[in-house]
């Protein structure tokens, strides 16, 4: 057995925002519809279902908070918003969530594990510079605990990154 370069890498906009248009990416409405899926799921997941039995793949720490939380519970580890709820879900909530999403994607582009490429052929003019993410480090086998890599690895398991355009 020897040492291995573990990495991720995401693409997506420089920076994440709720578009205006269905056109130009997750639109308000959009992200509400995913805030109700989740919402559901983790419902069912309160209620004793297997994060294997729900629609919505959640991320690894989401799921070993599950495990840990008391059965009823929803664990401190999901965001608020997700919790669920009766009540409608707000234009705030909702940029509050994406706001805390832009800190991830900032925090992972500039980390010292992390490298960071623009790809200025796929800007046209008016639109936001697309970019290329990679963090990791060599590892015996464990996960790498850069933080380039620790926020990548949690964004890209959040629900709203695939409709913010983080692949």
């Amino acid at each position: 057995m020897g040492m291995d370069m573990v990495g991720y890498m995401a693409f997506g906009p420089s920076r994440l925002e709720v578009a205006s248009s269905a056109d130009s990416g997750a639109t308000m409405d959009a992200l509400r519809g995913k805030v109700m899926e989740v919402r559901k799921d983790i419902a069912l997941m309160v209620e004793g279902e297997s994060p294997d039995d729900v629609d919505i793949k959640f991320s690894d720490e989401w799921i070993v908070a599950f495990e840990m939380a008391d059965d009823g519970d929803v664990p401190d580890e999901i965001p608020s918003i997700f919790h669920p709820s009766d009540a409608e879900v707000t234009d705030d909530e909702i940029l509050k969530e994406v706001e805390s999403l832009n800190d991830l994607w900032e925090s992972a582009q500039y980390a010292r594990d992390a490298m960071i490429r623009n790809l200025a052929e796929d800007r046209e003019v008016g639109e936001s510079q697309r970019i290329i993410v990679s963090a990791g480090e060599p590892t015996w086998g464990d996960e790498p605990v850069g933080s380039g890599f620790q926020s990548l690895k949690d964004l890209v398991a959040h629900p709203f990154a695939e409709p913010l355009g983080i692949d």
